[in-house]
């Protein structure tokens, strides 16, 4: 009897973990699965507060090849559960599209003491484009960015880009709060790219950041950090990042390593494909919080540090300020290995440059290694004296265009009657 008792309570058991089964299989499919409209397109339309926080709570809706588009501007003022939409876990990264279809989200309010903060925590081959986003973006990680510990990658539109990411148009107008994070951009804070056969090329153009953005080091407006890796097959061609058109209007603060643009620009590749930041301007204010007149600032009106990548068409009308070293109009340090090339080159500064450090200061390039790099073609109207062949040019002659000749040999640049313009800023 005992034996027999035994295997109906094996048969119960049996029948329970089925029906359980059953009963959650369907609430799988159902979460992975868009309860909302879906256009003609095959996006996915986000209509409302409810749907948006649906996909920023659900990270069954993240995965390859999912497609949404805002139709409307969208609050989410006092909503709870903003979570970033993709995170750093395996399989967890957003890789679709979003179209913000030239639409706002408000109200965001993103907290957390870990890292990959943003609208986006964690991109990888998708496109975002079109979008506007206000609102806070806040890390509350209380170790300092130089600690194991502490968390990197804030932004406030997207905390980290991996290899195939394209945003474009988008504007940020969040502050982002973040003094104890490396990797701290109003557009990425963190952008990696890798060599491979598919190609991994990050792009950002035509993208604005308009919010205060605060970190620790490699702090800038558009982005923070940016990074490229060599294939192992040395026949696959380098995957550059590519950064243009972009406008920082905010004002940057960070320990060092602080850009109006960008904060550090790091290439290990070498060639044709480097890393690229070009007709991008800064309007903001950048300050390096670092002490001692005898400390690395790295801080620059347009990148804090370039290291092998390439400069040019930037312009800065920001001020620059620093107790610290290295401290430059449009670069603050350049600098390279085994003399791979790069360059800074038809850029201007009209910015005011303040530093206290008596040395490695300019109204151009603060300071950098001289192996390997082209400067050329560069101009200021004030600031320290450039040691990198900068040419000062003074308030009376900057309407005059055969005194910037080589800066308008590049066809980026616009002449007017109070000085050179990007075109693609340029009002008609």
């Amino acid at each position: 009897m005992k034996k027999k008792n035994m295997k109906h309570r094996g048969a119960g058991l049996l029948i329970a973990v089925c029906l359980c089964l059953a009963v959650s299989a369907p609430i799988q499919a159902r979460a992975a699965k868009w309860s909302g409209e879906t256009d003609s397109e095959g996006y996915r339309l986000i209509t409302s507060q409810d749907e948006l926080l649906s996909l920023m709570r659900d990270d069954s809706l993240w995965g390859k090849d999912a497609k949404y588009r805002l139709t409307a501007d969208i609050d989410l003022k006092g909503s709870e559960g903003q979570n970033p939409i993709g995170n750093n876990k395996k399989g967890k990264h957003f890789m679709g599209i979003f179209d913000g279809d030239g639409h706002t989200i408000k109200g965001i309010s993103i907290k957390g003491s870990g890292g990959y903060l943003g609208l986006f925590g964690y991109v990888e081959k998708a496109t975002i484009k079109d979008l506007t986003v206000e609102g806070t973006v806040t890390s509350t990680a209380k170790e300092a960015g130089g600690s194991e510990k502490a968390a990197t990658s804030v932004g406030g539109l997207a905390g980290a880009c991996l290899n195939s990411v394209t945003i474009e148009n988008c504007v940020n107008k969040c502050t982002v709060s973040a003094e104890n994070v490396k990797y701290v951009g109003g557009i990425a804070g963190y952008v990696y790219a890798v060599s491979s056969k598919e190609g991994m090329e990050v792009t950002i153009k035509g993208c604005v950041n308009e919010g205060k953005i605060q970190g620790f080091q490699e702090v800038g407006g558009i982005v923070g950090y940016t990074v490229t890796a060599n294939a192992k097959d040395t026949s696959i061609p380098n995957t550059p990042i590519v950064i243009t058109e972009c406008r920082n209007s905010g004002n940057i603060t960070a320990d060092s390593y602080v850009g109006g643009v960008a904060g550090y620009l790091k290439d290990n590749l070498s060639g044709e494909n480097q890393t690229e930041l070009s007709k991008c301007l800064n309007e903001g204010k950048v300050v390096s919080t670092v002490t001692g007149d005898k400390v690395n600032a790295n801080i620059g009106g347009v990148a804090g540090v370039v290291w092998i990548s390439r400069v040019s068409d930037c312009m800065n009308t920001g001020e620059v300020s620093s107790i610290g070293m290295r401290t430059g109009g449009i670069v603050g340090y350049g600098y390279t290995k085994d003399e791979a090339e790069y360059s800074i080159c038809t850029s201007y500064n009209s910015g005011k440059v303040e530093s206290s450090s008596a040395a490695r200061k300019g109204a151009v390039i603060g300071s950098a290694v001289k192996d390997g790099l082209t400067a050329e073609d560069n101009y200021y109207s004030q600031g320290p004296d450039d040691k990198f062949g900068a040419t000062s040019v003074s308030a009376a002659d900057l309407g005059k265009k055969d005194k910037l000749d080589g800066l308008y040999g590049s066809s980026a640049w616009k002449s007017t009657t109070k000085g050179p313009v990007l075109k693609v800023f340029a009002e008609d």
